[in-house]
């Protein structure tokens, strides 16, 4: 499996509509202490690596089943 921000549970996804591109954000990017480098690595170029390798991200976490559920839960009933 390939990780990266597209499964990291801090990559937070904001849909938009058929005018507005959809918008990512990174809710642990004030709390990386990687090079500026490794940063537009992972993030602006979507750089991955193998489950198992040492992430290139220090504050990536994999999305679990549960998380998704919560989410997918406040996200049906909240709005």
């Amino acid at each position: 499996m390939k990780c990266g921000c597209e499964n990291c549970k801090h990559c937070k996804v904001y849909k938009g509509d058929y005018w507005t591109p959809d918008d990512y954000d990174c809710t642990k990017a004030d709390e990386l202490t990687m090079s500026e480098e490794m940063f537009v690595r992972v993030w602006e170029n979507c750089e991955t690596w193998e489950s198992g390798e040492e992430p290139l991200c220090e504050q990536w976490e994999e999305v679990t089943d549960e998380y998704w559920d919560k989410y997918a839960y406040e996200e049906r009933y909240t709005e």
